[in-house]
């Protein structure tokens, strides 16, 4: 008598139906047989798919209809039979009559194919309406939900409110994977509309999103397909971005903490985001770590002194036990260039209030009235804060002055100070400069020594009034930040000293003067060497091959060559390396074109009809160490030779 057995082998040999057929035969006698079940369910699952490829809605429906009759053990050996029985119910009609799930899926997938988002979304929500324990129903909506965002974030004016609605919404659906790529990506776009400023929320919903829920993946940068040498934030990068922003809007202190716990985590862990530990400063300034908060954001504020936010940031690292530290920094962030007044509001809130407690009523007044005008001036509101100022006695009777400008004048070198007295003062000198030309900042190279080591800068030319009319080679001492991968010029200020000092003199030999193009050529060394062009250096076209100088040089590394500075006379002899002094009897090639010294020192044809030489003439002169590039060996050439 057949069994399970031979409906599993019919099953084996692509016989689907008949297998079916068998199964409903011996389930009609037996529907307490355990692989009779089993059989009989996955070969109704075998027939469901050939009738779902065939597009046979109605033998799909009675299908699906039979498989929900077919009563399955709850049983952890038949979860994948469970699984495949509940996906099949999508495809029979709702319980009012409805289409299937299965077919509302479908159009919403291809409403979302369509680009009809909003036509998509409308599908997907009624989908989970009806069948809200149906996990495909509830990630078909997330994945809507995330183009959905991708479409409100890439456009020109980014709708805030909807943004914010979609992420409600998501983080409503049940029957959600996490963690999962889907949940990943719904993060990543809600860091994004943080970083945007239409997401105040962002820290409450990471928190609601659970960060345990982060992949390995979310921690590392996305390599783009198509060029592997560009990469993308990875979802903890956007995330320390997203918080950044968020924080302005958060006013919990429980939240904040949490927030600057995560930053802490991981802000060090992208050392080429040069941003992450000002974002992770400001993040402790509200915790009230100020100290560790200042040496994160002081980096920042050294390499942007001329913006008025980063001395405000760095105002709030300090409190009144700190003197007048907090003051110098914002009569300094008042100093800043800015393209609107408006753009100084609060700075001019937060030295009314500082100034009002130091008792300087006048002055604070003015902060204020300032305020008033350029809100008042903008049919602005006015807020709570400054209408309570407003009220106070202090400011009844005070007389403002018609400028604080003296009051920032007096505090602001103070400000300056700040940001320079942890940094050592670095010998240097001015090396070359580049003109202002097509809309581009005037740039000069400073040389400097730390450690013993010469290294070179570029600054802006006007952001140091010293170097506006400075000679090449002028002595200066320097300042500045090298945290990062560039190095930045803080301070610049002239240094009693010899022009080039900080160059030691390298000692060479003339090797040959090119009158016609104003040019000495000094070797320096076996493969070094540098060129002194006389419309720069006129006294060296008067000095003859064979005189030894000394020269001050840097290397340019961008050209691979030696740069002269300065120079002068020397009694010094070059290394014996690559100049050596020599003597011997001339012996001339028989073509009478070349001759060597004791078959050691080449003496090329010029030297030879220049002084009249022939075989067996006494000489003496001065010989470089050359390469021969035909042998490619070093041989030793004269460049220099007289009678003995």
């Amino acid at each position: 008598m057949p069994d399970s057995r031979d409906i599993f082998g019919m099953r084996r040999e692509g016989n689907s139906q008949g297998a079916l057929d068998l199964a409903r035969e011996l389930y009609a006698e037996d529907q307490n047989d355990l692989w009779l079940i089993r059989a009989y369910g996955w070969s109704l699952h075998d027939c469901l798919k050939i009738a779902r490829d065939n597009n046979n809605t109605a033998l799909l429906t009675q299908l699906a209809e039979e498989f929900a009759k077919l009563n399955i053990p709850d049983d952890e050996d038949d979860e994948l039979l469970l699984n495949a029985k509940n996906n099949w119910q999508q495809y029979l009609p709702t319980n009012n009559g409805g289409p299937a799930v299965a077919t509302l899926l479908d159009q919403g997938r291809q409403a979302s194919q369509n680009n009809n988002r909003q036509e998509a979304l409308r599908i997907f929500r009624n989908v989970v309406e009806q069948a809200p324990d149906n996990n495909q129903a509830a990630t078909s909506l997330a994945w809507e939900i995330t183009r959905g965002l991708k479409d409100l974030l890439q456009a020109d004016n980014v709708d805030a409110d909807a943004i914010q609605g979609l992420l409600r919404e998501y983080a409503r659906l049940e029957n959600i994977d996490k963690p999962s790529n889907l949940h990943s990506l719904v993060l990543r776009r809600a860091a994004k509309a943080a970083q945007k400023e239409s997401f105040p929320g962002f820290i409450r919903f990471l928190q609601w999103w659970d960060t345990a829920n982060l992949m390995p993946g979310d921690y590392e940068r996305i390599i783009d397909n198509r060029d592997a040498d560009k990469s993308y934030d990875s979802c903890v990068e956007l995330i320390i971005k997203g918080l950044h922003k968020a924080a302005d809007h958060e006013q919990d202190s429980d939240t904040i903490r949490w927030a600057s716990a995560f930053m802490a985590q991981h802000y060090n862990e992208y050392p080429n985001q040069e941003w992450f530990e000002y974002y992770y400063g400001k993040m402790l300034v509200r915790t009230g770590d100020l100290e560790h908060a200042r040496n994160l954001i002081m980096p920042i504020v050294r390499k942007k002194k001329r913006e008025f936010w980063a001395w405000d940031n760095l105002a709030a690292t300090y409190t009144d036990s700190d003197g007048n530290k907090r003051l110098s920094c914002l009569c300094k962030a008042l100093t800043c260039k800015v393209p609107k007044e408006a753009f100084l509001m609060n700075v001019r809130v937060e030295l009314g209030e500082l100034l009002a407690e130091l008792g300087q009523h006048p002055e604070a007044r003015f902060e204020i009235d300032k305020v008033i005008n350029i809100r008042s001036s903008n049919e602005w509101k006015i807020p709570q804060q400054l209408q309570d100022i407003q009220a106070s006695d202090w400011y009844e009777q005070a007389s403002p002055p018609d400028s604080n400008k003296d009051l920032y004048k007096e505090y602001s070198p103070n400000a300056d100070a700040l940001i320079y007295e942890d940094l050592p003062e670095l010998p240097g000198i001015v090396v070359h400069s580049l003109k202002p030309r097509e809309g581009k900042a005037g740039v000069t190279f400073v040389g400097y020594l730390s450690e013993g080591v010469y290294h070179e800068a570029g600054t802006k030319t006007k952001d140091h009034n010293c170097l506006k009319s400075i000679k090449h080679g002028a002595p200066v001492s320097i300042q500045i930040d090298d945290s990062s991968d560039r190095t930045f010029v803080l301070a610049v200020k002239h240094r009693d000293a010899d022009p080039w000092d900080i160059l030691p003199p390298h000692t060479g030999i003339i090797k040959h003067v090119n009158y016609d193009k104003g040019i000495t050529n000094v070797v320096l060394g076996r493969d070094d060497f540098c060129l002194l062009h006389h419309d720069k250096f006129a006294d060296i076209k008067t000095e003859q091959p064979g005189t030894a100088v000394q020269v001050k040089i840097t290397k340019d590394e961008k050209r691979g060559i030696l740069r002269a500075h300065a120079w002068q006379l020397t009694t010094e002899l070059p290394d014996e390396s690559f100049c050596k002094e020599y003597s011997g009897v001339l012996e001339v090639h028989e073509s009478g074109r070349f001759a060597f010294i004791d078959h050691d020192v080449f003496i090329a044809g010029k030297h030879i009809e220049g002084h009249a030489l022939s075989t067996g003439d006494e000489v003496q002169g001065k010989a470089l160490l050359e390469l021969n590039k035909k042998k490619n060996q070093y041989g030793w050439s004269a460049i220099t030779i007289e009678k003995i």
